[in-house]
């Protein structure tokens, strides 16, 4: 269940709204889902397997229309199991990778960044298009038949992070 939250940015760009909203609906759905009806299957499964000495797929044989519920809970638990094994490994695959010297999202060096990257902090009057760097300080930027040199929106540019995570 926590690992939803890993799927959502942890900086908030406008307001409370990408965040909070998410929030509430988790909220939400863990007092509907988890106590009122997950938790009640779950103590009648340990309460019956418990007395049966069965698992989830056989205990269930006891009443022929809740033996889906075993099998729902065997597909539930693999589904479950798939899907945190895919955030721990990225979790995994991140946290090896913040130890190299050149951290991939740090620069605007790789095949998935566009026109639009930048370096916060670095010269913004240079950017990249397919490989080849531009700068418009120099006074070649009037000549556009023989030059790509314009300059871009400050608010279509994104930084090295961001076209990396997204």
């Amino acid at each position: 269940m926590f690992g939803v939250f890993l799927i959502y940015p942890l900086r908030v760009e406008v307001g409370c709204i990408q965040f909070c909203f998410p929030i509430l609906f988790i909220d939400s759905y863990v007092i509907w889902v988890h106590f009122l009806i997950g938790a009640p299957i779950y103590y009648l499964e340990l309460a019956l397997s418990q007395f049966s000495s069965r698992g989830p797929a056989t205990v269930f044989l006891l009443a022929r229309g809740w033996q889906g519920v075993g099998f729902a809970m065997i597909i539930n638990s693999v589904l479950c199991m798939l899907y945190y094994n895919a955030i721990i490994s990225w979790a995994l695959f991140y946290f090896i990778s913040s130890f190299r010297t050149n951290l991939l999202w740090k620069k605007c060096e790789y095949w998935w960044n566009d026109a639009r990257c930048f370096v916060p902090g670095a010269d913004s009057s240079s950017f990249r298009v397919n490989g080849t760097t531009y700068n418009c300080t120099e006074p070649q930027f009037l000549n556009r038949t023989k030059y790509l040199c314009e300059q871009i929106n400050a608010t279509d540019r994104g930084t090295a992070t961001e076209q990396f995570f997204l």
